[in-house]
């Protein structure tokens, strides 16, 4: 039996702690920085965190989608992901119709795109004191106490990294910041496809008119789609519970009657088609909210970046505005400037210096001028308040997510994003149409100690590939009728 067998069996083994220590000693040993290179216990110094991602992402509830995704994983081999999709069978309906000999018949072919997903990374340092590792491992080793420091590290670590890849998997934009991956909602708009995007324009749903809509948009002829699971908020998913009628209702839960409006809603349907077709699971994410406040309302001593140095406004007659006559008003806006891992205070829309709202009217676009604070800044999110509102930070939501292009630079808002809205979304949970990509487990990998303090990494390299954008749908600028912050007053 080899070496790494012989550790791995002792450790995996029910023996005394003492010998699991030891073997875990063992293979724990070694040098160097280049991890494929390193041979025999230093080749197991990186160490596997997959275990702890699964338990945290199965207890969790919170991590929905990924946990949606995560059965149809794909193992890359490459920080640049490709595949070969199959966009189009080639043919019409009515192409295949011949005579006889087939005399004339044109020879087709299938329409194939080769695609390229570049993976992204996700990363956390964690450290504790070598006095406080010591202890714990010793305590263990008595049986005297059921906590250990390090392994709580090692959960926050899987537990910071799954918070910013729900989000990222909902909302990444690699346009605004190319360390970023792009997520479901920039995937379907990139996709050019008007049809999968229903926008509310600042409305709430009223019932299930919006979502058959758009189901039946995603299942046309040349779309081919058969949407069955549906992401929304937790206000939508009450205005759901509430509104939605009868006939489209679903609940699993034995005893629990299926079709009274006010009981939680389990599924929809969208079709009159079977129970196995036209039947949406409703997921209530957590991360599909109308409260995207700057990062410093709940988190005041996050920001480490400076902020940008001015923010100033013009509004002007613009086509294509969507400030309607009764969006009239004045707002303040806000600016926060990211860098990866790292954002800054925010700074507020000024007039020589002194906060001042900006006065719009229909068919108007705003034009905000903003000057860098960091020149390692590398992306803006600008967030703006409601119509007549103060200028303080937690009284403003996000609108837009911009990559800086400059010391100086302009973003022109033209209302197509409601501040205070959140999103629904619809997808087809099949590889062939999502699929999470991931290049090795989440890894732990130690870093050199300077001090006495144990440093370590955790790092994840994953991506969404959205094969299959036109059998996907999203309905954007949803306002619930429970809403807490009203954009317009």
């Amino acid at each position: 039996m080899e070496l790494h067998a012989i550790l791995s069996a002792l450790a995996d083994s029910g023996a005394n702690p003492a010998i699991r220590n030891i073997a875990k000693a063992l293979t724990t040993v070694g040098a160097g920085t280049n991890l494929s290179a390193l041979t025999g216990g230093g080749a197991l110094r990186a160490e596997n965190l997959d275990p702890v991602l699964a338990a945290v992402s199965v207890e969790n509830q919170h991590f929905k989608f990924f946990n949606m995704l995560l059965p149809g994983k794909r193992d890359s081999f490459s920080m640049l992901d490709q595949a070969v999709v199959k966009k189009a069978i080639g043919g019409f309906p009515g192409s295949a119709i011949a005579t006889e000999t087939g005399v004339g018949q044109v020879e087709r072919a299938g329409d194939y795109q080769r695609l390229v997903t570049e993976l992204g990374v996700f990363s956390t340092r964690r450290s504790v004191s070598l006095v406080t590792a010591f202890q714990g491992a010793l305590q263990a080793q008595q049986g005297v106490v059921d906590f250990s420091a390090a392994e709580e590290e090692d959960v926050n670590a899987a537990l910071e990294i799954l918070v910013t890849l729900e989000d990222s998997l909902f909302y990444g934009n690699k346009a605004a910041d190319a360390t970023q991956i792009n997520g479901l909602l920039t995937s379907i708009q990139n996709a050019g496809s008007t049809s999968n995007v229903v926008d509310m324009a600042g409305a709430a749903l009223g019932g299930h008119s919006p979502i058959t809509n758009l189901a039946s948009k995603i299942t046309s002829a040349g779309k081919w789609g058969q949407p069955n699971e549906l992401f929304c908020g937790p206000l939508v998913k009450s205005e759901l519970d509430n509104t939605l009628i009868s006939g489209y209702r679903l609940n699993l839960d034995n005893g629990v009657p299926n079709t009274e409006v006010g009981v939680p809603v389990k599924a929809m349907r969208y079709s009159s088609v079977g129970i196995a077709d036209g039947l949406l699971n409703i997921n209530n994410s957590a991360f599909i909210t109308e409260d995207k406040v700057p990062v410093e309302v709940n988190y005041p001593t996050a920001p480490t970046l400076t902020a940008p140095a001015t923010v100033t406004a013009a509004a002007a007659a613009a086509a294509g505005s969507k400030f309607l006559a009764a969006h009239a008003g004045s707002y303040f806006y806000r600016v926060e400037e990211w860098a990866p891992g790292k954002v800054s205070p925010t700074t507020v829309l000024t007039n020589v210096g002194v906060p001042t709202a900006v006065a719009v009217v229909a068919g108007n676009k705003v034009t905000l001028t903003i000057t860098q604070g960091s020149a390692t800044g590398t992306y803006y999110k600008i967030y703006r308040g409601r119509k007549g509102g103060s200028s303080a930070a937690n009284d403003m939501r996000l609108i837009a997510v911009v990559a800086k292009t400059a010391g100086v630079q302009t973003f022109d808002d033209f209302n197509a994003v409601i501040p205070g809205t959140s999103e629904l979304f619809l997808v087809e949970n099949k590889p062939a149409v999502l699929r999470w990509l991931q290049m090795l487990p989440l890894t732990k990998v130690p870093f050199a100690m300077t001090d006495f303090n144990y440093p370590w990494g955790a790092i994840l390299l994953g991506a969404l590939r959205v094969t299959a954008p036109q059998k996907v749908g999203a309905i954007i600028n949803i306002l619930p009728t429970a809403k807490t912050w009203d954009p317009f007053n």
